[in-house]
């Protein structure tokens, strides 16, 4: 390895429901400008671009023709990566330590608004032969899971609605938080069938956006701010990913634990529940922050919902998870989820994260991805504000 990353600055984004008047390229250049002004680095300073987002769910071919002039990446390298936005953030740390350059730049952006069945997309994804003729509604992949896992660690109706009760709770602080309204246990309990045990509240809204992030080397770094956030650890893994499934245990996020443990033995991380201090997890689904959260090591097997009950993941408890609302208060915008989770993991641990920051010192955060039904692939980074 030849030199360790950091990230130097990044920016939040404006998220909406739905953003009609934005073209996708003003979203991404609005937010690269801002980036760029915070940093105090101008386009010519960047020396790589990395973006991230599917062409299919974009509606347009060849999607990587479409990016490198709003994001100035004209005569650079640019990669673009067909895979939810914290993988970019791994493509641009192993650039950095390979030593091909020291400031390279990553943006997630999406805008699900503009999709017209979204379901359908992600039905497409499923095996053209054996898998794609049953017409099955992405979101039923989900209920079966969330089934499993349930019914596998004795996980309550009511212990997975708190799930959406925290993480609205937690939004109302966020100023970057979309969606805040006050929710009951009765009406999140209540709430339409997707497919049961999933219910409607239990799956975060589309929203649009973008947000980059600036990644550099540890000599560059110190020359922009005097405060890096330092990437220590990353990993990422997957398990099988078929309707069948035959060869995944469902009761468990199989994917993550791979990538935790190969980000924990880059970081030195050998007791996560107690060695970090913040967790930012995906949570596309309710049930999956705590599924996400145990494939962590944050919490033993069965163990996160009681965590939960007992206010230990909440913004004032020991172990904050999702402290900004996570994607079911803030939206969820698809490819560039992952990012927002590191963002918010940064703002923290630089005491940045206003209405939503926690109390006390972070040191050690770690973020999560996911990407997204029908996969079983995620992605671990472990973050910290002491190199």
């Amino acid at each position: 390895m030849s030199g360790r990353a950091a990230i130097v600055g990044v920016d939040t984004g404006r998220f909406r429901q739905a953003a009609p008047e934005v073209y996708f390229k003003d979203m991404m250049f609005e937010s690269v400008k801002r980036l760029h002004a915070a940093a105090g680095v101008t386009e010519k300073d960047v020396q790589s671009i990395v973006t991230t987002g599917e062409d299919f769910a974009e509606g347009r071919a060849i999607a990587d023709e479409f990016v490198p002039d709003q994001v100035g990446g004209i005569l650079k390298p640019n990669i673009r990566l067909c895979a939810d936005s914290i993988y970019g953030l791994f493509t641009a740390v192993m650039q950095i330590q390979a030593g091909l350059f020291d400031l390279v730049l990553v943006v997630g952006y999406d805008k699900p608004s503009e999709a017209v069945g979204h379901d359908y997309l992600d039905t497409r994804a499923l095996d053209p032969l054996w898998q794609r003729p049953f017409d099955a509604n992405p979101h039923a992949l989900a209920g079966l899971e969330m089934r499993r896992y349930m019914e596998s660690r004795g996980v309550t109706r009511r212990q997975v609605s708190r799930v959406v009760l925290k993480s609205r709770e937690c939004g109302r602080a966020n100023p970057r938080a979309v969606f805040t309204e006050r929710l009951s246990l009765r009406e999140v309990d209540g709430a339409p069938p997707v497919a049961l045990p999933l219910r409607a509240l239990d799956v975060a809204p589309w929203c649009d956006g973008a947000v980059s992030v600036l990644l550099g080397s540890a000599e560059r770094a110190k020359r922009i701010t005097p405060n890096p956030v330092w990437i220590k650890g990353i990993g990422w893994g997957s398990d099988a990913s078929s309707l069948s499934w035959t060869d995944a245990d469902l009761s468990r996020a199989g994917y993550l634990e791979v990538a935790a443990k190969a980000a924990y033995r880059e970081a030195g991380i050998t007791r996560p529940s107690r060695e970090i201090r913040l967790a930012e997890v995906d949570d596309r689904y309710s049930f999956k922050e705590l599924l996400h959260v145990e494939a962590l090591g944050l919490s033993g097997e069965g163990g996160a919902a009681k965590d939960l009950e007992r206010g230990r993941f909440d913004r004032g408890g020991a172990l904050p998870v999702n402290p900004s609302g996570g994607s079911l208060a803030m939206g969820y915008p698809r490819s560039a989820a992952g990012l927002v989770r590191v963002i918010e993991c940064y703002l923290q641990i630089r005491g940045e994260a206003g209405g939503a920051q926690v109390d006390g010192k972070v040191r050690v955060a770690v973020a999560a991805g996911w990407n997204g039904v029908p996969s079983r692939s995620g992605g671990v980074v472990v973050l910290g504000g002491d190199r």
